[in-house]
């Protein structure tokens, strides 16, 4: 009776290790994957940060409307912000406007949701991005007084961080 009883602690023991071992290897395995799937999310994301720069760069449309924009955005006679006013609300140089800043928020809301990676935009467009704002700010104002809090408030929290030296998005692992 004793011998058996030993065998059968035994033979508990291993079934024991055994479902350790079973269990400890997917507990492995699945970080494992995960660590992947973290590392392809993150290049994804990089890649699509550089596709999206890279197509603005080569864009005849997005460069000649870039221009434009600049030409808005520097003139010493005429405020950017002026644009704002109701009686300009079908002027061609609005559209101009909204279009570079419509860019702005885009981009913040891509980052915002792990679409673009903020490092590589920032490094490569910061002080671009922090020059529109500073710019753009009066009239970003002037539209919120007409259209609500919330025009542009993406693009504004972007440049905000990034003046203040902050990520924008606290990274999540990656």
């Amino acid at each position: 009776g004793g011998c058996r009883s030993g065998r059968v602690m035994t033979i508990g023991v291993q079934v024991a290790t055994s479902l350790f071992t079973v269990f400890f290897s997917a507990a492995v395995l699945f970080v494992i994957v995960r660590i992947q799937f973290r590392q392809r999310e993150h290049a994804d994301r990089q890649r699509a940060t550089i596709d999206f720069v890279e197509r603005c760069l080569w864009n005849s449309e997005y460069i000649k409307s870039r221009q434009e924009f600049i030409q808005l955005r520097d003139d010493p006679d005429r405020p950017i912000d002026v644009w704002a006013r109701a009686d300009m609300s079908n002027r061609a140089e609005l559209s101009v406007i909204r279009a570079s800043l419509n860019e702005y928020e885009l981009v913040a809301v891509g980052i915002i949701n792990g679409l673009y990676d903020e490092a590589i935009y920032r490094e490569y467009w910061r002080g671009t991005l922090l020059a529109d704002w500073q710019c753009c700010r009066l009239f970003v104002l002037k539209v919120r007084d007409v259209v609500g809090p919330g025009v542009y408030s993406n693009f504004e929290n972007l440049a905000e961080a990034w003046r203040s030296g902050r990520a924008f998005k606290p990274h999540n692992g990656m």
